[in-house]
């Protein structure tokens, strides 16, 4: 049988963290286990796996280009589907991981924010029982997985614009300087709506 011993090697925070990460992959597969809610954007997101699986690119309902929606989870859902799920069930489990993933992320960008520890486990928890976040994982929709990127993205915001303040004085690249507006340039989902 193999050594657990890493486990003790493990802070309790980060172990806690991630039994609070799949309670939240376990809440929503629980709650879709008779099949995800679909939406009419959620066809668009199955007609561009299927097409893309075909090889004719990401295409609507209607057999235009996918221009209106995200193509990052019609993407996920091609690759799930390739190998065997169904878009139903790979929707499922992408919005699944996701949420989970979402407090995780939410968890370290707390901990990193707070001197407590647990105040971080309980921001986590909090988002653990988030009610509307919940709702838009139920459903076979992008906004999961692009929460998901946005708390990542506030991460390595905060954590580069702390190198930044650490690095003042010396000679910064323009990366450094400019990363900011990179970085919010990266993040175009709702701009135009």
């Amino acid at each position: 049988m193999p050594s657990m011993a890493w486990i003790r090697r493990l802070p309790l925070f980060w172990l806690l963290l991630g039994v609070l990460s799949l309670l939240g992959t376990g809440l929503i597969l629980t709650l879709t286990r008779q099949g995800i809610a679909t939406w009419s954007d959620s066809g668009q997101y199955f007609t561009a796996a299927r097409t893309l699986l075909a090889g004719d690119g990401l295409r609507t309902c209607s057999g235009g280009y996918l221009t209106l929606w995200p193509p990052l989870f019609p993407i996920l859902i091609a690759a799930l589907q390739a190998v065997g799920l169904t878009n139903l069930e790979a929707a499922r489990v992408i919005n699944a991981v996701a949420f989970g993933l979402i407090i995780f992320a939410a968890g370290a960008l707390y901990r990193r924010s707070l001197k407590l520890p647990v105040l971080a486990l309980l921001g986590a928890g909090a988002v653990l029982l988030s009610w509307p976040q919940v709702l838009w994982a139920i459903h076979a929709l992008s906004e999961t997985v692009f929460t998901l990127l946005l708390v990542v993205f506030v991460w390595l915001l905060r954590r580069f614009r702390f190198a930044a303040i650490l690095a003042v004085g010396r000679s910064q690249p323009a990366g450094q300087r400019n990363g900011h507006r990179v970085a919010l340039a990266l993040d175009p989902r709702y701009a135009f709506q």
